[in-house]
């Protein structure tokens, strides 16, 4: 297994509370979740690091629309130089309790590690990772 270093188990609600320390592929996997999970300009060292999930999916969501969501999602997660293949797949779900679209991401890839998959849901109001059972 290729070392692509560790990092402690997070998401964008935070350090995992178990304080659990992750690397190979799942590593990779949530490195693209936080790149895609965090706006643009929210690093102050790194200004052009993510994009804003939120922003992307709040406007009329078209098939023109999905397929630049979907654009700008790989593109983002190719700036990961570990990446070795990625597919991005987006679908529009029915819409949440509030009202809002909500746009599913899944992102499947391959770095030196091995395969790695996961699912983001964003609408304006929200973006949650869904991890696969035993993933990251």
């Amino acid at each position: 297994m290729a070392d692509l270093g560790t990092d402690w188990r997070c998401g964008p609600g935070g350090l995992d509370p178990h304080g659990e320390i992750i690397g190979g592929a799942e590593l990779v996997a949530q490195a693209l979740a936080n790149r895609i999970t965090t706006p643009r300009g929210r690093l102050r060292r790194h200004p052009n690091y993510g994009i804003d999930l939120r922003e992307l999916v709040s406007s009329k969501i078209d098939r023109a629309r999905l397929y630049a969501i979907r654009s700008q999602v790989a593109a983002e997660c190719r700036k990961d130089e570990r990446v070795s293949a990625l597919s991005v797949e987006t679908t529009v779900d029915d819409t949440d309790v509030a009202g809002a679209k909500r746009v599913r991401i899944a992102i499947s890839g391959r770095c030196a590690a091995g395969p790695f998959d996961f699912v983001v849901e964003a609408s304006a109001l929200s973006v949650e990772v869904i991890w696969p059972k035993g993933g990251a």
